[in-house]
């Protein structure tokens, strides 16, 4: 589970992204970082979604986007991030789970 941090400019990532067909890490995919949705489904305002994540060069299919400190979320809080991806003709999305948190 990811933290993302109350009223802070935070990094939302996606680790590891990997075709089993092909038994290799993708390395230059389309993802984008939809929305932020509550636990009820309902989008999370702010934040400046939808986000391209761009490649962390160097990695093994590692992507990053940031989120910029006016998402409304409540600390102690559980969210998803929606994230889409395309590589070739292949799609897929993913939901992590992120906890909000204060910056102590």
């Amino acid at each position: 589970m990811e933290v993302i941090y109350y009223q802070n400019d935070n990094i939302v990532r996606l680790n590891s992204l990997y075709d089993n067909l092909a038994a290799a890490y993708v390395n230059d995919a389309t993802v984008k970082l939809l929305r932020i949705v509550d636990s009820d489904g309902n989008t999370v305002d702010g934040g400046g979604c939808p986000v391209t994540m761009a490649y962390i060069a160097g990695s093994d299919g590692n992507y990053a986007g940031a989120v910029d400190d006016g998402l409304e979320v409540t600390p102690k809080k559980k969210y998803k991030a929606v994230i889409d991806v395309t590589a070739g003709t292949t799609k897929a999305k993913f939901e992590p789970t992120l906890l909000c948190k204060r910056r102590r």
